[in-house]
């Protein structure tokens, strides 16, 4: 499997993050995710940073410059970079980017590549074998389309929602994974493109990594 620069970057951090918060945990005990999350505080190691890929896949809506309307599969990755906090070991807010890099699933020359900001809210429910983490937001794209022979910029806000579970291996350091469930409309700004708007229903799948401060 061929793995870009970002997602080596990502293994590279997350085997410090654990080197790094092994040394942090008591030599003689490896606490389990119960214990850690059963006398974990409130007020202390509530900030976090998130490095996560996530595999995205969903049908775009295209709506043509002719007025004509088509359905096309799309699949890809976002690698996304986030920070956020957690209030009273149950509410979590949190702000992140991503780096998108998506193509058409009959045609890998049909590509849309660019960035995502995202900010939303997360509920973690505690309990023994994982964390369980339902959660909802807003996010806005900046696209780059490129095909055979076109090219346009497409920016547009929407809303996601997510669920997921979280480990943790230590009280500095969590793994987790996610479902999320996204809706946008994008719109062309820019470019020789035939394709006015487009709309997304995508579902993304990923896992990734939190260190607590």
């Amino acid at each position: 499997m061929h793995l870009t620069n970002r997602s080596k970057q990502l293994l590279k951090i997350l085997g410090l993050a654990l080197i790094g918060s092994t040394s942090l945990s008591s030599p003689a005990r490896a606490d389990s995710h119960a214990f850690i999350t059963a006398n974990r505080s409130s007020t202390a190691n509530t900030i976090y940073f998130q490095e996560g890929i996530d595999s995205e896949f969903g049908h775009y809506r295209l709506s043509h410059d002719d007025g004509t309307v088509s359905t096309e599969a799309w699949l890809g990755t976002n690698l996304s970079t986030s920070i956020g906090t957690e209030l009273w070991k149950f509410i979590q807010l949190e702000a992140g980017y991503g780096a998108i890099n998506l193509h058409k699933s009959s045609d890998k020359l049909d590509r849309l590549s660019g960035s995502r900001l995202h900010a939303g809210l997360r509920l973690d429910f505690t309990a023994p074998l994982f964390n369980l983490e339902l959660g909802g937001g807003l996010q806005a794209s900046t696209l780059d389309y490129t095909n055979h022979e076109e090219t346009a910029t497409f920016y547009g806000t929407g809303t996601y929602v997510s669920l997921g579970m979280n480990y943790f291996l230590t009280t500095h350091l969590s793994v987790y994974s996610e479902m999320k469930y996204t809706a946008e409309h994008m719109k062309n700004t820019g470019g020789s493109g035939s394709i006015d708007a487009i709309g997304t229903n995508n579902t993304e799948g990923g896992l990734g990594f939190r260190i607590w401060f």
